[in-house]
């Protein structure tokens, strides 16, 4: 009965494939997003004005973010499913996939996502309502604080030893 259990529970991962496979889909669409973006306004970039060509350059900029965490998470779900680190060849670029290390890539991913949010807001800070800009300013530094007490409650944690001494 209890290896019958332990087989369930240790089972229960394959659940996730399907997220994982809708992430692959998603980054998939990313891509093609960030192709479309690029095609459409490429030709006309050198009559851009700056402003609209670094908001451009953000635009890509963010795109690239979002790709990156996403596939952050999904290299986090790798152990889950292939457990076994030598039964296969694990990439360089994998690197730490510890969830501590995921979740601060994802929370910097995040304000990084957040601060490119604001400047594209105040590039054109006229054609917003100060109660818009203050809400953008607002949610952007919960972010910050956020990922700062995230890094300081990792930091903590590391420092206590598990035996109590």
């Amino acid at each position: 009965m209890e290896r019958l259990l332990r087989l369930l529970i240790v089972g229960t991962r394959w659940i996730l494939a399907p997220i994982y496979v809708g992430m692959f889909g998603a980054l998939i669409v990313i891509a093609a997003k960030f192709i479309q973006e690029f095609a459409t306004t490429a030709p006309s970039l050198l009559e851009m004005a700056a402003t609209d060509t670094f908001l451009f350059a953000l635009s890509m900029i963010d795109l690239a973010l979002v790709a990156n965490l996403i596939l952050m998470v999904m290299a986090g779900g790798v152990d889950y499913f292939l457990p076994e680190r030598n039964a296969f060849p694990r990439p360089a670029w994998l690197g730490n996939a510890e969830p501590g290390a995921i979740k601060m890539r994802l929370m910097a991913s995040i304000v990084a996502i957040s601060a490119i949010e604001v400047l594209k807001v105040f590039m054109h800070v006229s054609d917003f309502a100060d109660r818009v800009l203050a809400w953008t300013v607002g949610i952007f530094l919960v972010f910050v604080v956020s990922a700062v007490l995230l890094a300081l409650s990792e930091r903590l944690e590391i420092k206590v030893d598990p035996t109590g001494r």
